[in-house]
């Protein structure tokens, strides 16, 4: 893997996670692209911190593991707001 590449990589899924965070949420004006936005960096800078602390021996092992922290962080959120 390149040496940005997994950083690219949290940083769409956090925007992906984040916009789908927001659309499960019933709401009658749709999602606000600020708090979008907001949501995601603080998604991204969670995920980027476990990738760097380096739970597994593999950069692909940890960037997995990174991902699924987002996705944990978001079903905990939404659980947490319902």
């Amino acid at each position: 893997m390149q040496k940005h590449t997994p950083i690219i990589i949290l940083f769409i899924t956090s925007l992906l996670s984040s916009r789908l965070f927001y659309t499960f949420i019933d709401d009658p004006e749709g999602p606000n692209l600020l708090i979008v936005v907001l949501l995601a960096v603080v998604l991204y800078a969670i995920s980027y911190l476990v990738y760097r602390f380096k739970v597994g021996s593999s950069n692909s092992l940890n960037l997995t593991f990174a991902i699924i922290t987002q996705f944990i962080s978001i079903t905990i959120l939404y659980i947490l707001l319902n």
